[in-house]
């Protein structure tokens, strides 16, 4: 059983040295750090295996920032429920490809990249071609792609979004916030 404890404000990192399958996973509310689990579509950890409850009362759960390839994502098998409380929170946004990489990155600067659908052009008057959409609109499983930033824009904006799967068994749902559930 792995607990974040509010009593901790350490931030963690669950790499491939840590192991592969864990009773259960809980971060108590009050718990205020970041824990990055290493899950990889092709590397020794690919999905994080909890045989009981994942529970985010606290802190957040993500998966590091992609760069040039889609190395990272957050994938969480739980046999039982996965929920996220009031105070959790599970994030991958900015952790898909870097600006100006990925399969749909923006092609010039200041545009959006594409994904499920086309990227924003700088102006909407604008008639150049945005990048052309990848990955499914209903089950992506792909970083997103880097779009561009302007001249002078700070170096953390224009990274695509990272990769959320989570497989929740037992009570066969995941829950947010205040019950809301989404059937898998």
């Amino acid at each position: 059983m792995v607990v974040f404890s509010k009593r901790c404000a350490n931030a963690a990192v669950w790499d491939k040295a840590a192991p592969r399958q864990v009773a259960g996973w809980i971060q108590e509310e009050g718990y205020v750090a970041v824990v990055t689990v290493e899950t990889s579509r092709n590397g020794p950890l690919q999905a994080l295996r909890v045989r009981g409850d994942v529970v985010v009362d606290g802190g957040a759960l993500t998966h590091p920032q992609n760069g040039d390839t889609d190395a990272w994502w957050l994938n969480v098998v739980a046999d039982g429920a996965i929920r996220v409380g009031p105070e959790g929170i599970v994030s991958v946004s900015g952790k898909g490809y870097a600006p100006r990489r990925g399969p749909a990155a923006g092609n010039e600067p200041g545009w959006g990249a594409s994904h499920g659908g086309q990227g924003a052009p700088r102006a909407l008057a604008e008639v150049s071609r945005p990048p052309l959409t990848c990955d499914s609109i209903l089950n992506p499983d792909q970083p997103g792609s880097g779009g561009t930033v302007r001249d002078g824009a700070p170096a953390t904006v224009g990274h695509g979004g990272g990769v959320i799967l989570f497989e929740a068994g037992g009570e066969d749902f995941v829950e947010v916030g205040r019950r809301l559930s989404v059937k898998r």
